[in-house]
């Protein structure tokens, strides 16, 4: 690899928290999000490449089809976390019910 001898990979001995910048992960419960959430969960959790041999999604269908078709085989404790995720959402909601 090119980049062999500048860079390398290390196992963290704790686990941490990542922290996602810029815009938050969108709403997968919102219609119009759906495609965007779709998406950023391939993103995060399907491995992938930039070279064709490894795409994120084959050309032929959508996203949202792709993100179905990984749903069908991801594990639970992969799944558990996407629902952590979502529950930002659910917080926030949950706070603006009880302050209106």
């Amino acid at each position: 690899h090119p980049q062999s001898t500048t860079h390398a990979l290390k196992k963290r001995g704790k686990r941490h928290i990542p922290i996602l910048l810029g815009c938050p992960v969108p709403r997968r419960d919102i219609d119009g999000q759906c495609e965007r959430y779709a998406v950023t969960m391939l993103s995060l959790f399907k491995p992938w490449a930039r070279a064709a041999a490894v795409p994120l999604k084959e050309a032929t269908i959508g996203w949202t089809q792709a993100f179905d078709d990984l749903m069908q085989h991801i594990s639970p404790s992969l799944m558990a976390v996407m629902d952590h995720m979502h529950e930002q959402w659910e917080c926030r909601d949950a706070a603006a019910d009880f302050s209106a």
